[in-house]
């Protein structure tokens, strides 16, 4: 029953990390991966920046390629990927857990194992004696 419990608890953990990735992380898969609060005007701006990107590349032109990536260092940008390092730690030490509760459902099964074992190793024992007594 112990396995059985700390098997759900282990399932539902996982089942709200899941929950919270997509929550921190939403996606519209129609229009690539994006985030869902991101507006049709914000998704068309972030296309063209990487169209930039990408001429800029093609071209060999370094100095419009740094001036793009230039503007990209905002205070903004530095606090979401600050608040997305967060997240990545907090998922870290959630996934730890998790495996801490699986290796304690493994040693507790061990341990029940254990002790079956244990204890039909007496009962072979205990009735072992007990003929020996009925056979004296």
């Amino acid at each position: 029953m112990k396995k059985f419990t700390l098997g759900v608890i282990a399932f539902s953990m996982l089942a709200l990390l899941g929950v919270g990735i997509v929550a921190a992380f939403p996606m519209d898969f129609s229009k690539g991966i994006m985030a869902k609060e991101i507006g049709e005007e914000a998704s068309e701006e972030i296309l063209a920046f990487q169209n930039s990107l990408r001429t800029a590349i093609e071209n060999n032109d370094f100095d419009a390629w740094k001036s793009l990536m230039e503007s990209q260092i905002t205070e903004e940008n530095f606090n979401k990927i600050v608040e997305r390092h967060e997240n990545m730690k907090e998922e870290k030490a959630f996934m730890e857990m998790v495996e801490t509760v699986k290796g304690m459902a493994n040693t507790q099964e061990q341990l029940v194992n254990g002790f079956k074992t244990i204890s039909e190793t007496l009962q072979t024992i205990i009735l072992a004696i007990t003929k020996d007594e009925e056979n004296e």
